[in-house]
């Protein structure tokens, strides 16, 4: 198997990199050198790493740059077939208008009553 792209020494997409344990130290050692990253796949479409929180934010309101209307799941995006138009793969606006409907099921009193 080729190594990982070069500025991640963990495969992220890997199941086996997390089980049986998540790598905490490995991974606390990314956000200190590297927060954001490309990370390569070979022979899949590759997939941005973000590892802090407020990177997270970030990219969480820039629509324009880190869609997730082209996919949320790498087999999705490597075969040009998701769930196009679902909640899930939608940016604003129409995310929005598609969780409006459910939003009161929700907010934090419905979720406080399960």
């Amino acid at each position: 198997m080729p190594d990982p792209s070069p500025q991640c020494p963990i495969r992220l997409s890997r199941r086996e990199t997390f089980d049986p344990a998540i790598p905490y130290e490995k991974l606390a050692e990314l956000r200190g050198t590297n927060p954001v990253f490309w990370h390569e796949i070979d022979g899949e479409p590759g997939f941005w790493a973000i590892l802090r929180y407020r990177g997270i934010v970030a990219i969480s309101t820039d629509t324009d740059i880190f869609s997730s209307a082209r996919g949320v799941f790498l087999h999705d995006i490597a075969s040009g077939q998701g769930i196009a138009g679902s909640l899930l793969t939608s940016d604003p606006p129409r995310h929005g208008d598609l969780r409006a409907p459910f939003n009161e099921w929700f907010s934090l009193g419905a979720v406080a009553r399960l």
